[in-house]
């Protein structure tokens, strides 16, 4: 089966948006301090304004590190689907965990936003 364009941008942003946020796990661990980054940061907010980043380092490590498991996971699973085929209830499970994986990021960065800024 021939990927459509679609499917490898599709394919490659969750693979991207997954690498960026274990990168920033990583550093959050290792560094111990806030750093420019683009997926760190709820929209809008800048590292210089956050009213308690010991706490917002705290809060973000783990989420940090299932958004970037949920969506290497489901990036794989995505090219698993469209080389392989999947039965359709594998395929609806591919489709509810990329929107949960989303939708907890979404969550997390809201609740974040209103936490510590």
């Amino acid at each position: 089966m021939d990927l459509s364009i679609l499917d490898w941008i599709l394919l490659a942003s969750f693979l991207i948006y997954g690498i960026l946020c274990l990168v920033a796990a990583l550093r959050l661990t290792r560094e111990d301090k806030l750093f420019d980054s683009m997926v760190l940061y709820p929209g809008g907010l800048r590292r210089e304004d956050c009213a308690d980043p010991k706490g917002f380092m705290a809060f973000m490590r783990p989420v940090m590190l299932v958004l970037g498991v949920g969506c290497n996971l489901v990036a794989l699973l995505y090219l698993v689907k469209l080389r392989l085929g999947l039965p359709k209830l594998a395929s609806v499970a591919h489709m509810v965990l990329a929107a949960a994986t989303l939708a907890y990021g979404f969550w997390m960065f809201h609740r974040a936003g209103k936490q510590f800024w």
